[in-house]
């Protein structure tokens, strides 16, 4: 049988996706951690900014959304890796000012100073939202990721 249909296959799309559903449950930032890092060193990549920002994300779905969520790593063919996590909740994250005293609120701070770009989509029929993010080319690398995490850190004081 032939067909005149076109496609292209994933795998000239892309040369590594990796997902996997995290639960409710303290290990899963550290598991999710632990997805990144196995991704960023298959694809030759430093994983430590990475890490931080997915980490944030995580504990983010399980502390605020209260609900598992799919961390998905996409290496897309000639571009930057990209990174995904999907929660069980609508409500969208806000950036707030930072109180210093408190041990949380930092993660959208830490997002806009380490990623090239990221976003939130939301899906209020599934009552679901996906942040994604790509890191800025000097974050790629560990030692550029603690200086500007460092830098982050003094801003916010």
């Amino acid at each position: 049988m032939t067909s005149d249909l076109k496609h292209a296959h994933l795998t000239d799309q892309f040369r590594l996706v990796q997902s996997e559903k995290f639960p409710v449950d303290p290990l899963s930032p550290r598991k999710a951690r632990q997805l990144v890092r196995r991704f960023c060193e298959a694809i030759g990549q430093p994983s430590d900014t990475a890490e931080l920002l997915i980490s944030e994300l995580v504990t983010n779905a399980l502390t605020h959304a209260k609900s598992p969520c799919q961390v998905t790593c996409v290496a897309p063919w000639g571009a930057a890796a990209w990174f995904e996590v999907k929660d069980e909740s609508p409500q969208l994250p806000t950036l707030r000012e930072v109180d210093l005293g408190a041990a949380s609120g930092r993660g959208l701070l830490l997002m806009d100073a380490l990623a090239e770009y990221w976003h939130v989509e939301d899906d209020e029929l599934r009552r679901k939202k996906i942040i994604c993010f790509r890191l800025k080319e000097e974050c790629r690398d560990a030692r550029s990721a603690q200086q500007t995490e460092v830098t982050v850190a003094a801003a916010a004081s």
